[in-house]
Parts: structure tokens; C-alpha cells; sequence
């Protein structure tokens, strides 16, 4: 009996399976984990595309974000769920915090608004103001532009904030779950300890069972030819475990530079589609050209040798969204060469393709004008006209300069059923007052108006100007300084009569008079005002509160009869009309209406209680001042209208400015058909 523990102890049998056995969990494990760790790198790498992704696009929308699932946040939120492919990302997995900051130059930097609810099926954590704030501030440095207006000031510098949450679930999750199943089913607690000493011991019983020993309690030779087999083992299976990890890294890196190269076709595609917005074969080639140059722009791991994109704009109109609706589409296809690291004794390299689609729905839109309405002494006409694109054509033009160049059938007057032709749906419009004064149903007078406009004058007031910084009275039709925030200036001509008689006793006695104003309105014909020779005109009742400087008379006629010589001369003046342009006493844009509030306008309705008697700032209330056609109708997703309702006070009268904004008022109204969503979306969104 003293030998049987030395033949336990020398039996060597199975020690190279157990040995093999107990290590192929470990290189497992270690295999899993080298490779979840690299898919790990590979979300997070992910999720910072996607951030970047989303307020770029925010940043982008020059008309403001529309909030809710079904606006342009939600649309975001959509495709950048799409960015985040293979991994899941549906429900709660996946949320988005987006917001905005602006530096004002009265109180500072602001956080105006935060969306935590764009996406479908789940709420991201709130990032709160002062988070937002701290996020904004560093490391950017947000510049305030100076100047009046508002509670606030003027808006300077805007930073879009974007946080990205994603829940990621490993395979080592599923395996720990597992793991720890298993000690609770065996070991659950301290105290049971010893039921799983016990199973250990039954163990080594059934292993001493199948143990033979020779006949003087030595290991047989069998035995002894199996010692030292677990060490050949390993040293055999070390270079196929070598090579298994090498290609699960390379596995790996391959995965996530494809995935990089995705993103990458990806964003180029969704910035071509963005400027693919009409059906003209230099819009075709502009999406080309910012298709390529956007995927040359991007980052992508200096190991990788990356071929030059192929980009195909297609603008036929032929191309359908996943709904069946139509659509302008970019596809930008891109391969790549990466270098193995450790599998490159097998394998040198391995080769990628990657392709991306995005697509700009083709969004029919439906823009009707309501008729006209006003309760103004003056003429006032209103026109639509579409805000000119910039010459690149990259994007829109809203300065007096371009408008100025606009011709006559650019605008599209304001009348019962009129619509703005193929008005595109991202396409801003403008709206353009031209008020005559003395023009309208209380009679011809020959009084100037409140700001020095002569009778008959005609002065254009421009809703888009508002969008530019400037009032919408800086007439661009002003040839002099068409640059904007300027008055007309318009040319009167006084003639005058000087009798000179001559005394023999008292001297000479001169008496003037003057017996005619000639003077030409801006935008209007001459108006001469004679009084015959019997009484002196008065220069301020036809010019009022202009600001008038001469130059020298010029005499036309000298005649003398007598001990009288009459002596006629004329002086030219420079009269210059003093409207307020570092406010906007013109106009007022109301939304939040509903359908019965429009169609009830009349000659009779009041302007909003909102707007009477007061001027704004510049940058107060303009977000519809210039509006999209799809921005008025996503006022539909707030339970109103799908309307602007346009308010203007033509600055006319005398004496003073009642700032009444119901001398001329209309509806805007938009509707939508197409696009990527129920709700008529017109966002660029990817496809493939």
C-alpha cells in the first residue's frame, strides 16, 4: 500500500490532453478578446465619424433645424444610424444629444437649444446649458460680433455640440454571462464550497480508476513514453496559435479600415448630394467636384494605400428612394490596399472596394400667394421673388448687390391664386414691397412723407435683406450705393424771382420769391410746383424731412425796366431720404396660425399685437424672412398652418410713423409632395 502513491504521482497518462484541455480556453478567450478589443477601437472610431457627421449637417442648414422625430433632426439621426453599420444601432442602443451655442455680444455665449429626443426609440441623457457651454468654449474660442439690436445682441460665433451614445454589446458579454452561470450552478455561494471540493475529488477518483500500474508499482513503459508529449504538443500547435491571433489582428484592422473607408465614401456621398439640387449640368459637376474633394479631405490611417474615388452624379430624376419616391443621387465607390501585419507570412495584403449612395429627394412644392390686403393711403404692391445663388452656386446670395441685379421677371406679383413657378423646395424666397407715395385710394397729394419721400416717390422694402444683416428699406434700386443701408438721394431744382428796386432816398429794396419746385421723386417722374409768381413756395412742403444741400444759384435771365431789375435764377438741391436702417420698422412675420386665421384675412384684419407700434432688432424674428418653401411646411408637424403670414408697414404718412404693419399683408403658403418620409422630408439621407 506504501507504493500506491507513488504510482499516482508517476502516472503520466493524458496529462498532454488535460494540459491541452485547460489551454484552449485561455487562447480562446484571448483570441476573443483581441479581437473584441479591436472592434471596441472600431465603434469608437465610428462614433466619432458619426458626431462629425451630424453637426456638419446641422451646421449646414442656413434656415434653422426643424425638431421631433419626423423633422430634420430625426432625418439626421436616421442616417447616422446607417453610418453605424454592421453594428446595430436601433432603440434605445443608440441616441443623440445635439445642440446649439451661440456668443452674443450682450450677454455672452448662450446655449440656445438642445434636441435630446431625435431619435426613434430612445432619449439621450440631457447634457444641460453649462455643459453644453464648457463643451463649446474648449477648445474654441467663440467670437461676438459687436452691434445693437435685441435682448441678447448680435449673434457672433455658433458652435453645433453633438454627443453620441451607443450601447455595445461583446461577444466576451455573452461568454462572462455564461462563466458566471457556471459558478453559480457549481460554487454559488462561500458556504457550498465543499460540494465543489467534493466534485473535484470525484474527479480524481474516476482518474485513479483507469491508472495502471506494473508489477512493482513503478509506471510502465507506456507510461513512461508519454511524458513530456504535452511540451511537443505545444511547441507543434505554437505556430498555428501564432498564426491564428495574427490573422484575427489583421482580421480586425482589415474590418475597421473598411469601416473607415465606409465613412469616409459615405460623407463624401451625402456632401455631393447636398449641392445636387436642380437638374443643370454645372450643379452636376459642382456635386462631383464636392463629392471628391471631400473623400481627399478625410482621415483615414496612414497604413492604408487608398486608390482616387469614382464619383457618378446622376440628376436625371430616374433614381428612387427606398419609399418610391424620386431623387438626385451621388455614389462615390472606393477601394484600398492594406498591408498584414503577423498574417503576412501567408498573406502580404488584402484588398477593399466600398460604395456609398446618398441621395436629395425631389421634393414637388406647392407655394400659394393669398391675395393682397393693406389699409394704407399709399400704393403698396408685393412681389415673390426667389433669392439668387451665389456665384459659385454653392449658395445664396442675399446682399442688395445681387438683388439688384435681378431682372423685372424675377418677380412674381402678389394676387389672389398666384404661385411662384418651380419653386424648388429648399429654394429661399423673398418677398418685395414697393410702396408709391401719395399713390394710393386717399388721393394725390403733394406732401412728402414722414422719411423725406417726395409725392410719388417709389421706395422697395426686401424681406431677404433681413437675412443679411441689413433693414429691409436699403433700397437696392439706389444705383449710387447699391452696397445696401442707404437712402435715395433724388435732385430738386428751385427756381427764384429777385426784384431789386432802386430808391433815390431809401436805397435799394430786393424782394424773393420763389415761384417753382421742380422736383424728381426717386423711381418717379418730375413733379413741378408752380405758384405763378403770386406767392413764395415753401422748399420743406414738398421735400420735408430730408436732409437738402445746393449748390449756387445760376442766374437764367436778367431784366431791367426802369429802377427795376427782375433777376431769375435757379438752385439745384441733393435731397436724401432719412429712413431708419439700424432697425426694422417694415416688417413682421407671423407663423403659428391656423388654416381658418388665413383664409379669414381681409382689408379689415389687425396686424399682431406683437408687432404694433415698435421697431426690432435686426436679427430679431428673421428665421422666416426668407423662408424655404419646406420650412413653412414643416410648420404643419407643430399642429398650425403650413403658412407665413407677411406684415409690412410701408414707413409712409406724415408727421410720424404710426409703425402700423397692416399697409400691406398677405399668406405664404406651402405644401409638400415627395421626399424621404411621411412628413415630406427633403434632407439628403444615404441609400447604400
Amino acid at each position: 500500500m506504501c507504493c500506491v502513491p507513488n504510482k499516482f504521482v508517476d502516472d503520466t497518462r493524458g496529462v498532454a490532453s488535460l494540459e491541452f484541455v485547460i489551454l484552449i480556453p485561455i487562447l480562446l478567450m484571448l483570441l476573443i478578446g483581441i479581437y473584441q478589443l479591436t472592434e471596441l477601437v472600431r465603434v469608437n472610431a465610428r462614433l466619432s465619424r458619426v458626431a462629425v457627421a451630424v453637426a456638419d449637417l446641422v451646421a449646414q442648414q442656413s434656415n434653422g433645424v426643424t425638431g421631433g422625430q419626423s423633422g430634420s433632426l430625426g432625418n439626421f439621426c436616421a442616417g447616422a444610424r446607417l453610418m453605424m453599420t454592421p453594428f446595430p444601432a436601433t432603440g434605445s442602443a443608440f441616441t443623440l444629444a445635439i445642440a446649439s451655442v451661440t456668443n452674443y455680444s450682450k450677454t455672452g455665449v448662450v446655449n440656445d437649444w438642445e434636441v435630446d429626443t431625435a431619435c426613434s426609440g430612445g432619449t439621450a441623457t440631457r447634457l444641460g446649458p453649462d455643459t453644453v457651454i464648457a463643451l463649446a468654449n474648449s477648445p474654441v474660442n467663440l467670437i461676438s460680433t459687436s452691434g445693437p439690436a435685441g435682448s441678447t445682441g448680435i449673434a457672433g460665433d455658433t458652435v453645433i455640440v453633438v454627443e453620441v451614445n451607443y450601447q455595445y454589446s461583446s461577444l466576451i458579454e455573452y461568454l462572462s454571462v455564461a462563466w458566471d452561470h457556471y459558478q453559480d450552478r457549481f460554487c454559488p455561494a462561500a458556504s457550498q464550497r465543499s460540494g465543489c471540493l467534493y466534485r473535484v475529488m470525484y474527479l480524481g477518483a474516476s482518474m485513479q480508476a483507469q491508472t495502471q500500474v506494473g508489477p512493482a508499482g513503478n509506471p510502465s513503459a507506456s507510461s513512461r513514453r508519454q511524458r513530456g508529449v504535452y511540451a511537443l504538443m505545444f511547441a507543434v500547435l505554437f505556430i498555428p496559435l501564432i498564426c491564428i491571433v495574427g490573422c484575427a489582428l489583421d482580421l480586425a484592422r482589415m474590418v475597421q479600415y473598411k469601416g473607415d473607408l465606409q465613412s469616409a465614401v459615405d460623407e463624401a456621398a451625402l456632401a455631393g448630394a447636398a449641392v445636387l439640387n436642380s437638374s443643370d449640368s454645372s450643379t452636376k459637376t459642382f456635386a462631383t467636384t464636392v463629392a471628391t474633394n471631400y473623400f481627399n479631405r478625410a482621415i483615414l490611417p496612414a497604413s492604408i494605400s487608398v486608390s482616387s474615388p469614382t464619383v457618378t452624379a446622376d440628376n436625371s430624376g430616374s433614381a428612387k428612394l427606398p419609399n418610391g419616391n424620386a431623387a438626385y443621387t451621388v455614389q462615390v465607390s472606393a477601394s484600398a490596399t492594406v498591408a498584414n501585419s503577423l498574417f503576412a507570412l501567408l498573406i502580404p495584403s488584402f484588398s477593399m472596394s466600398v460604395t456609398g449612395t446618398a441621395a436629395e429627394p425631389l421634393v414637388s412644392s406647392n407655394l400659394n400667394l393669398g391675395g393682397k390686403n393693406s389699409q394704407a393711403c399709399d400704393e403698396n404692391n408685393l412681389y415673390v421673388y426667389e433669392v439668387p445663388k451665389t456665384a459659385d452656386g454653392t449658395g445664396y446670395d442675399y446682399s442688395t448687390t445681387a438683388l439688384n441685379l435681378l431682372p423685372a421677371s424675377a418677380f412674381t406679383l402678389v394676387t389672389p391664386g398666384a404661385a411662384l413657378p418651380s419653386a424648388a423646395a429648399n429654394q429661399p424666397f423673398g418677398v418685395k414691397l414697393v410702396n408709391n407715395t401719395n399713390g394710393g385710394p386717399c388721393g394725390v397729394s403733394s406732401s412728402p412723407n414722414t422719411y423725406g419721400a417726395p409725392s410719388g416717390s417709389t421706395q422697395s422694402f426686401y424681406s431677404s435683406l433681413l437675412a443679411n444683416g441689413q433693414s429691409p428699406n436699403a433700397d437696392s434700386s439706389n444705383t449710387a450705393t447699391p452696397s445696401g443701408n442707404s437712402n435715395s438721394t433724388y435732385p430738386v431744382v428751385v427756381t427764384s424771382v429777385a426784384t431789386t428796386t432802386s430808391r433815390t432816398h431809401g436805397g435799394n429794396t430786393t424782394t424773393t420769391i420763389i415761384t417753382k419746385i421742380a422736383v424728381t421723386p426717386q423711381g418717379g417722374a418730375m413733379k413741378t410746383y408752380d405758384s405763378s409768381g403770386s406767392t413764395s413756395l415753401v422748399l420743406t412742403d414738398y421735400t420735408g424731412n430730408a436732409q437738402c444741400s445746393g449748390g449756387s444759384p445760376v442766374t437764367i435771365s436778367s431784366i431791367t425796366n426802369g429802377s427795376t431789375t427782375t433777376n431769375t435764377s435757379t438752385t439745384t438741391y441733393a435731397c436724401t431720404t432719412q429712413y431708419v436702417t439700424t432697425t426694422n420698422c417694415s416688417l413682421y412675420v407671423q407663423t403659428g396660425v391656423s388654416t381658418a386665421y388665413v383664409n379669414g384675412l381681409s382689408s379689415t384684419s389687425a396686424a399682431p399685437t406683437a408687432s404694433a407700434g415698435k421697431c426690432s432688432s435686426l436679427t430679431s424674428g428673421i428665421q422666416y424672412t426668407a423662408p424655404t418653401c419646406s420650412q413653412i411646411s414643416a410648420l404643419a408637424n407643430t399642429g398650425s398652418a403650413p403658412a407665413a403670414v407677411f406684415w409690412w408697414n410701408d414707413e409712409g404718412g406724415s408727421g410720424t410713423d404710426d409703425y402700423d404693419y397692416n399697409d400691406a399683408y398677405f399668406a405664404a403658403t406651402c405644401t409638400l409632395s415627395g421626399g424621404t418620409a411621411s412628413g415630406n422630408n427633403t434632407e439628403v439621407v444615404l441609400i447604400q
